[in-house]
């Protein structure tokens, strides 16, 4: 399955063709959108959706009344299973609906890329909330906002039943409670977010006296993306109106259903002018958030692997990040430009005769995650497989970005046949049953001396092998993979003008 080093649509090409669709470079998208909500994005939502419900209370009161819902956990309200939801499916569908608007914006109309942008926004983000985002904003909206602080013995409902609870008494229509509210934030948003987003990549061209088609860096294009994601905060009154459309403050009823207009008049008579304004500076730095995740480390995980390894080294951690000895063996057998990225899912393995080691409660095959990779450790000199096409297929089901495996696996043309990306040491014709079982999902494992794996550091691999990266070194890493990515791009003109390589390498690469 080949790629295209696509980030995401507010940084496309200048020139009028339409992008291909790349299906893994999708799954890399979703991957950040994955780890972006999980790290600090959903910990913001949430305070954003307090302050925008409680117009009275300032940022440090809203933090301290989520932690006192329920401490670090009540930061992560509404994280599973619907901001999971959330960022498993909008960034494609944003991406297909805005590619074929921009598209023909420019071939069919001439429109210009400020303009295609703008156009191209307005119909990718009307996609987004009818299609997906009006449900799942409403009900983490109604995790924010529901009262749990009741009376001892006192039995909270789950998230789950409140959801159904509203299906069965509203239907379809209960359960997208504001999605009007959430068309206009998502349609204004990103009209104006990839408008001026187009608008300040053309800057920049201009000031580094670029031509219109020139690749720009990813500090450029993360600075670009931050001005567009930033400014188009400016439409924060939808984004109150929504709130206070979907909340299940107290007393308020599930049932209620205001319209837009009586919201508006509500917020105006409890809050003023101003309270269409709040929570707008948590909402800034999710904004922020989201492009250095899905801009900075997105587009070197998809165009520059193996500077990664080498930006780890740089940073003294431990072999570089690099699993050695593991090799890709679907899609493609060490081959194509098939990438992989996303938060590891740890499994430790244990031999079968093995009776003292925990158990899990569900088959290890079960506990993938949405554009998770699971990372499989078996127990050394075993010659059974512990992955086969049985369980690649439940894996891509369940929306998996792949499995990588410090063992053996088998059904390799299984595996390929649904071009499931599998990475492993080596291959067996025996299965597990009677060798190896699953004994812990989720914790840490030692890959190596002082090489680890732990639960949700990114694991990235390609035809090159395999590379963790802790999720604290993200930022640094993104520095020095853009500039030895600098540097390569020009000791290759260098080199390819004639230029000797010892002093080319001497000069350039000190």
């Amino acid at each position: 399955m080949a790629t295209t080093a696509i980030a995401s649509p507010t940084l496309g090409q200048t020139q009028s063709t339409r992008k291909p669709i790349s299906w893994s470079n999708l799954v890399v998208g979703a991957s950040m959108n994955l780890f972006q909500v999980t790290s600090l994005g959903q910990p913001m939502e949430v305070v954003k959706t307090h302050v925008a419900e409680n117009r009275g209370d300032n940022l440090r009161t809203a933090i301290g009344k989520t932690w006192g819902r329920g401490g670090v956990r009540a930061f992560y309200q509404g994280l599973i299973p619907w901001a999971w939801i959330e960022c498993s499916t909008k960034g494609s569908i944003l991406f297909l609906a805005s590619n074929e608007v921009e598209y023909y914006s420019k071939t069919v109309f001439g429109a210009s890329p400020a303009i295609a942008g703008t156009l191209g926004g307005v119909a990718g983000g009307a996609a987004q909330s009818y299609l997906t985002m009006g449900m799942t904003t409403c009900m983490k909206t109604v995790e924010v906002t529901r009262p749990k602080n009741i009376q001892p013995g006192v039995r909270v409902p789950g998230t789950m039943e409140i959801f159904l609870g509203i299906l069965r008494k509203e239907g379809i229509r209960g359960v997208n409670r504001g999605v009007n509210a959430v068309a206009l934030r998502q349609i204004s948003g990103w009209a104006s977010r990839i408008g001026i987003a187009r608008f300040a990549e053309g800057q920049i061209r201009t000031l580094q006296s670029k031509p219109a088609d020139a690749k720009l860096s990813i500090w450029e294009k993360m600075a670009a993306s931050t001005v567009g994601g930033v400014l188009s905060c400016w439409n924060q009154p939808f984004e109150v109106l929504r709130v206070e459309m979907q909340s299940l403050a107290s007393g308020q009823d599930i049932s209620s259903k205001p319209t837009m207009a009586s919201a508006a008049k509500r917020i105006m008579a409890t809050s003023g002018p101003l309270g269409f304004f709040r929570g707008v500076v948590p909402r800034i730095g999710v904004a922020a958030w989201a492009t250095i995740c899905m801009v900075g480390f997105g587009d070197i995980a998809k165009e520059y692997v193996g500077g990664i390894g080498d930006a780890l080294v740089k940073l003294k951690y431990p072999y570089g990040g690099f699993l050695d000895g593991i090799h890709m063996w679907s899609p493609h057998m060490r081959s194509g430009s098939t990438r992989v990225m996303g938060p590891a899912v740890t499994v430790k393995m244990v031999e079968a005769s093995n009776t003292t080691a925990p158990k899990p409660a569900r088959h290890f095959a079960d506990c993938n995650k949405p554009n998770g990779i699971m990372y499989i450790q078996q127990p050394k000199g075993l010659y059974s497989a512990c992955w086969g096409g049985l369980m690649s297929t439940r894996a891509k089901h369940v929306g998996a970005g792949g499995v990588i495996v410090d063992g053996r696996v088998r059904d390799i043309a299984e595996h390929q046949e649904i071009e499931f990306p599998v990475f492993a040491r080596e291959t067996s014709i025996l299965g597990s049953n009677t060798f190896t079982r699953a004994s812990e999902i989720d914790v840490p494992l030692q890959f190596k001396d002082d090489l680890w794996i732990n639960p949700g550091d990114i694991l990235v691999g390609d035809r090159e092998g395999v590379v963790v990266v802790p999720p604290k070194l993200m930022e640094s890493v993104i520095g020095l993979c853009q500039e030895r990515f600098d540097i390569d791009e020009k000791t290759f003109a260098a080199l390819r003008n004639g230029d000797e390589m010892g002093p080319t390498i001497a000069r350039l690469r000190r």
